[in-house]
């Protein structure tokens, strides 16, 4: 835990890391490019053009989709990571805060603030197929490691909330008061035990970490759905 490099002097509202382990990719009053094997940049995006707010990476690390709120924009730029060229603009609502990607790369979800609502772009064709009203200021949003849900951060006057909406109807299926104001909003992954020997094969076994570590092999997950099935 001790700092081993610094790669740029500049306030970044927002930096997310490409899949595949490669790149990141740091939004302010512009973007910039990390080679993460050599902590340098090697890319500037939209210098001086724009006020970046947030930044999603699709599961195949070929596009960053960036918020801008600039006032002559209020739009999503995509850009394509192979060349770190905007490919689209997306016009979405206004003061776009937060963006999060679907598990399966389909659709990415955007927070408006100032217009109470939340984007939904297909990202096949880079345009907005939904707008979720949802009674709030919007901030931040995350989504399950399913893909259906999403999760919302939101506050109007004294009353503040995580909205939850359901991905596969687009709609807001529940409101949950919280007393602190919520900005930002992140999901964990709790570890279960494997329910059965399917679940160790194939590499499944990497998916469970009881009863202590992780499994080390195939037959080490086997054996402990065996022990449980007998304690049963």
């Amino acid at each position: 835990n001790t700092v081993i490099d610094n790669v740029v002097s500049v306030v970044a509202s927002a930096i997310a890391v490409t899949p595949d382990g490669t790149r990141a990719y740091g939004v302010s009053s512009s973007g910039v490019v990390i080679d993460l094997a050599t902590n340098t940049v090697i890319a500037t995006l939209l210098a001086g053009s724009s006020f970046f707010i947030d930044v999603a990476i699709t599961p195949d690390s070929t596009r960053a989709y960036v918020t801008d709120i600039s006032s002559i924009s209020n739009s999503v730029f995509v850009i394509d990571t192979a060349t770190n060229t905007v490919i689209a603009t997306i016009p979405v609502g206004v003061f776009p805060l937060g963006i999060e990607i679907t598990p399966d790369g389909t659709r990415a979800y955007v927070t408006n603030s100032n217009s109470s609502t939340v984007s939904v772009i297909d990202t096949a064709t880079n345009s907005v197929i939904a707008t979720i009203p949802v009674g709030f200021r919007v901030f931040d949003i995350a989504i399950t490691p399913d893909g259906t849900r999403a999760y919302v951060t939101g506050e109007q006057g004294s009353n503040r909330a995580i909205i939850v909406i359901d991905t596969a109807t687009n709609t807001v299926v529940t409101t949950i008061p919280v007393v602190q104001f919520p900005f930002r909003i992140a999901i964990g992954a709790v570890p279960r035990s494997p329910e059965n020997k399917e679940e160790c094969k194939n590499g499944g076994w990497r998916n469970f970490g009881p009863p202590a570590d992780p499994f080390k092999n195939q037959g080490q997950c086997v054996s402990f759905v065996a022990r449980s099935a007998t304690r049963q």
